[in-house]
């Protein structure tokens, strides 16, 4: 008497279904009987499936060596969680002239409560079981009398790079909100031209390499860029890039769970992505301009990317990109060039890399203009996207687009995937 495995597909999922005692002859019938029903396409097949769902919770309940795998999973959940403290000291990149005013070294610190995944979902897995964490960040720029200080809050996911028991390294990705205390004013803080908005977005990489003390605490080293800007919905809006070493201190409460002890459950697992597919975006933002203080223009964006799938954690893409932005018609009135609506389109092609979370993406892009009438951004730009997949093939987007680092627009949008499934022959 074996312990036998047989599975049945839904839509977009396969379920695997264990058995406890049954023999292999038994396995083979049900195995035979289940391919009659797909290809009759009964309700049969249906009830089918309900029975052997129940099936599986049956079995698993009452299996005594599942139910201890149960109760350990139960155990090491407590011991997912870590609080961690962080010091940070760096400087502020000054890549304008306009921010030499602050040529100074400031610290920062940072407390932080992470998860380390379960390995439950198949995105978990993929990245060896990642930690998600939530931070608040605080730095007061060295008692700046200008930029005053910033307060940061932001969700972060650390990648596991290599893990060892005694020594482990991670690269986080964070986006939030920051709150100044102090932002651009004509008369009271006229030199402030980086921050021109109280609320800003908060963008934090950072390399990690952490060594284990004991079971529970381990220090930390890292080496981060992190940085503030409003993408020019008020200017003036040069934005600030801090390139920051830091030390940190994590206290796990428990026994840290190693990547062996986090198995992925298989009851659902996701099919393989296309190889190939199509996705149509668009999107709207506002801008400001530095000549034309409190006014805003709008921005439109649309784009169609052709992605080829990698592996199960990325794809690369090429594509072209359209933007209509009527600041440009400011820019081009203050030069005596006069441009009509369809003048103000700028045409470009553009290279992709995307990385998959399951339903949430991350993009990042780079491009050239093959056609702008208005040329003071620059000929080439960078894109920073965050997808969400709402519906099926509908995702709700993010995009941060700049120039030389510096903050053109943040437009919200929509967008279509269209997969094209390789065909067996």
């Amino acid at each position: 008497m074996a312990k036998v495995s047989i599975y049945t597909e839904f839509s977009d999922f396969k379920l695997i279904i264990p058995f406890a005692g049954l023999s292999e002859d038994f396995n083979t019938f049900v195995h035979q009987h289940i391919r009659h029903l797909k290809t009759k396409n009964s309700r049969r097949f249906r009830h089918l499936q309900a029975i052997l769902f129940i099936g599986i919770l049956l079995s698993e309940i009452y299996n005594p060596c599942t139910a201890q795998n149960i109760l350990q999973k139960k155990q090491g959940h407590l011991s997912t969680f870590s609080i961690e403290t962080r010091a940070y000291y760096g400087f502020i990149n000054n890549y304008h002239n306009e921010l030499k005013l602050f040529n100074t070294h400031l610290p920062a610190f940072e407390v932080s409560l992470i998860k380390s995944a379960s390995g439950r979902k198949s995105w978990e897995s993929i990245y060896q079981n990642p930690k998600i964490g939530y931070s608040l960040f605080y730095t007061s720029f060295n008692n700046s009398a200008v930029l005053g200080s910033a307060l940061a809050v932001y969700p972060h996911i650390d990648f596991p790079l290599f893990n060892t028991p005694k020594q482990k390294a991670s690269f986080r990705i964070g986006l939030g909100l920051a709150y100044f205390n102090k932002k651009f004013h004509s008369i009271e803080n006229y030199q402030n031209l980086a921050i021109g908005s109280s609320f800003n977005a908060f963008v934090h990489f950072m390399f990690d390499y952490q060594f284990h003390l004991n079971d529970r605490n381990r220090l930390s080293l890292g080496m981060s860029l992190i940085h503030f800007s409003n993408g020019s919905f008020t200017t003036p809006n040069y934005g600030l890039n801090l390139p920051m070493a830091s030390v940190g201190y994590i206290h796990q409460f428990g026994k840290e769970l190693q990547n062996n002890d986090l198995k992925p459950y298989p009851l659902f697992l996701f099919t393989e992505n296309a190889p190939l597919r199509i996705d149509i975006q668009a999107g709207f933002g506002l801008k400001s301009l530095n000549t034309t203080l409190g006014e805003k223009f709008p921005v439109f964006t649309q784009s169609m990317t052709v992605f080829k799938t990698i592996n199960k954690k990325s794809s690369l893409g090429v594509g072209i990109d359209f933007s209509w932005d009527k600041s440009h018609e400011e820019l081009l009135l203050q030069r005596e060039i006069g441009s009509t609506n369809l003048g103000l389109i700028k045409y470009a092609l553009a290279a992709n890399y995307e990385l998959r979370l399951e339903k949430l993406s991350l993009k990042f892009g780079i491009g050239g203009y093959v056609y702008a009438k208005e040329q003071n951004e620059g000929a080439f730009f960078e894109k920073l996207a965050l997808n969400y997949l709402v519906y099926r093939n509908v995702y709700a987007s993010m995009e941060l687009k700049a120039h030389a680092a510096r903050a053109a627009y943040l437009a919200w949008g929509l967008g279509y995937q269209l997969p094209f499934k390789k065909v067996n022959r």
